[in-house]
């Protein structure tokens, strides 16, 4: 019903709004992410093999930094 008067009257409308926000944000999250998700998966593919051939070789710092790019752009 809140829906109906949302778009009748500025007071309702205001209240959905707010109401909504968390909602919204998590729509607009997920689209980002179904954008950028190919990106994540081909360096996750990387990490994988590099991790196969030597456990030992992953560096902390460019995953850090990767991760840090990849959250900004999104």
């Amino acid at each position: 019903m809140t829906e109906i008067l949302a778009v009748n009257k500025k007071e309702y409308g205001e209240r959905f709004l707010v109401e909504t926000e968390d909602i919204m944000t998590l729509l607009a999250s997920h689209e980002k992410w179904t954008k950028k998700e190919n990106i994540f998966w081909e360096w996750m593919n990387t990490v994988i093999i590099e991790r196969q051939k030597d456990p030992e070789k992953i560096d902390y710092k460019i995953l850090n930094r990767f991760l840090e790019i990849v959250t900004i752009k999104m």
